[in-house]
């Protein structure tokens, strides 16, 4: 009985840092498509890696992309842009939040035994 609230914060914690990082990938992917859809050499642009592609994801290339303010008055492109935003910084609150959790629920095994 000891165990189970540790366990089932911890469970929690990596069930909203996983919902966290699908929706990353589900927007990223509708932001790529839209792109590919309507802005055509940006996407061209956004999706060559080292001489490869188009079509290889570049992180170095997308990050500046989605923080900057060009958006190409398309109001989807923004919406998504916030959206994969802010699906980043709660994915990157999450993974720290959920090692500290491990973290926790290993000190508190430890010191019930």
């Amino acid at each position: 009985m000891k165990f189970i609230i540790p366990y089932s914060f911890l469970i929690i914690m990596a069930i909203f840092v996983l919902i966290s990082i699908i929706r990353l990938m589900v927007y990223l992917y509708k932001l790529d498509r839209l792109l590919f859809k309507k802005h055509t050499e940006k996407w061209k642009y956004l999706t060559t890696l080292l001489g490869f592609g188009p079509g290889c994801q570049n992180p170095v290339r997308n990050l500046p992309f989605l923080f900057s303010n060009e958006d190409f008055g398309d109001k989807e492109v923004l919406r998504l842009k916030i959206i994969v935003k802010h699906s980043l910084l709660y994915v990157l609150t999450g993974l720290p939040a959920l090692a500290i959790s491990i973290g926790i629920v290993i000190k508190l095994m430890y010191k019930l035994k």
